[in-house]
Order: C-alpha cells, then sequence, then structure tokens
C-alpha cells in the first residue's frame, strides 16, 4: 500500500457531544493534508459546520457507538480512514505525517498511530493489545487504509461500543499488519463525562474474550469469522 503522497484522510467521529465539535474540527485543521470528517450519531440540534465537515443523523435504536463508527465508516471517501471519539486532540502536524508514511511502501493492513496520553499519562505499555507488553502496540485513534477496514470487513457487529479496535486491529496483526508509531506525536484522549467502557465494557469484555482466548501472546488467533453489519 501507499503509492502517492496525495492521499486524503477520512475522520469518523462516534459522538452526541456537540460541545467538542469546533474543537475538534480545529485541532484537525492544523494540517495541511485534505480531510473530512464526519461526526456520526443519533439525530440532534447541532452548529454549523464547515464544507469538509459532515452530520450523519441515525435513529436512536441504531445509535450505537461501534455502529455509528461502521456507519462513519463505509460513507468515508479517502484512502485512510481514523475512527475517534469526540474528546481526543493531536500534536499539530499528525495527520500530515500520516500521509507522508502512508505513502511509503506498507503492508496492507499496517495501520499509523502517535503516542497515546490517556488522562494525562503517558505510557506506551498501556497502548499495548490488553496492556500485555508481549503484544503489538494498539494504534489507539490511530489511521488504517480504508481499503484494509472494508475487506477484513469492518467492525464486528457483536461489540456495542468499546474493545472492538483491540479485536480489529489485532485482527489486521494476525494477516500481516504492523503498527507505524510516529513517536514524536502525541494523541491525548480525556473521555470526558462519557461512560461508555462503565456500561458496555462487561458485555465487549466478554465478546473479546471469546474472540481471542488466552493465553496471550503475539500468536494469538481469532477463534470465529467476523460478522458484518449488514443491516446498517
Amino acid at each position: 500500500m501507499g503509492e502517492e503522497a496525495s492521499m486524503k484522510l477520512s475522520i469518523v467521529v462516534a459522538t452526541n457531544r456537540t460541545m467538542f465539535w469546533e474543537k475538534f474540527g480545529t485541532q484537525m485543521a492544523q494540517n495541511s493534508v485534505e480531510h473530512e470528517i464526519l461526526f456520526v450519531g443519533p439525530a440532534m440540534e447541532h452548529p454549523s459546520v464547515p464544507a469538509h465537515v459532515s452530520f450523519v443523523n441515525v435513529p436512536p435504536h441504531a445509535s450505537g457507538a461501534a455502529r455509528c463508527w461502521e456507519i462513519g465508516a463505509r460513507m468515508a471517501k479517502h484512502e485512510l480512514l481514523g475512527l475517534m471519539p469526540d474528546d481526543v486532540l493531536f500534536t499539530s502536524g499528525f495527520l500530515d505525517a500520516v500521509v507522508e508514511e502512508a505513502a511509503k511502501p506498507h503492508h496492507c493492513y499496517d495501520t499509523f498511530t502517535a503516542r497515546y496520553m490517556h488522562n494525562g499519562k503517558d505510557s506506551l505499555a498501556d497502548q499495548r493489545m490488553w496492556g500485555d507488553p508481549a503484544l503489538p502496540l494498539l494504534p489507539l485513534c490511530g489511521f488504517s487504509y480504508a481499503d484494509a477496514h472494508y475487506k477484513i470487513g469492518g467492525i464486528d457487529k457483536r461489540f456495542n461500543a468499546v474493545f472492538w479496535d483491540s479485536d480489529l486491529y489485532m485482527h489486521m496483526n494476525q494477516l500481516g499488519g504492523g503498527v507505524t508509531l510516529l513517536y514524536e506525536y502525541m494523541c491525548y484522549e480525556h473521555r470526558i463525562e462519557h461512560d461508555l467502557c462503565n456500561q458496555h465494557a462487561a458485555h465487549d469484555g466478554k465478546v473479546l474474550a471469546e474472540l481471542w482466548p488466552g493465553p496471550f501472546g503475539p500468536e494469538m488467533k481469532r477463534t470465529s469469522e467476523r460478522q458484518r453489519w449488514e443491516d446498517l
């Protein structure tokens, strides 16, 4: 993958918190590469947005976060795809660095990420799959090639909101992909005022454990076929 420096990015944000949109869009604009932003969530009043930003209304019964990310992924127009929460911020220039790196020769399932800061904590150990130092890095709030997302089957429909990224990117790793860490760039996620983990951790954690039974290690294998969303 990666043939030309003119690649563009699609950024999909599962969200129902309009108060973060302006800040999210402003900091993404601190890059020169062309990109689109798709905010996907239940119908609501939302602020006016620039031309490169779209809002996708979904009915409340279909507004689970994992489903919203997948709806946005299927609507994305560009070669690189990032699936993100609405309270994430990046160091200026990160998107440009992603495009520059992704244009180099890479495996189709390679991904690209920054150093992940969660609530001010900078720890590469926490950025490992399952937090296990023996496992690959997880491209939290990172980018994949859009074609790879579609080819692998997208987010597994058994997930409601969390841990789908561990499943998706570990699957890409299993198929030969690796993670390029753009170390000089930072990703800050604050998890402000939302409790997706509290609401869905038990259910989604069980799904993850069934798909990836231990023992943990680089040779872990997924145990079943990916269940695609067919009714978005």
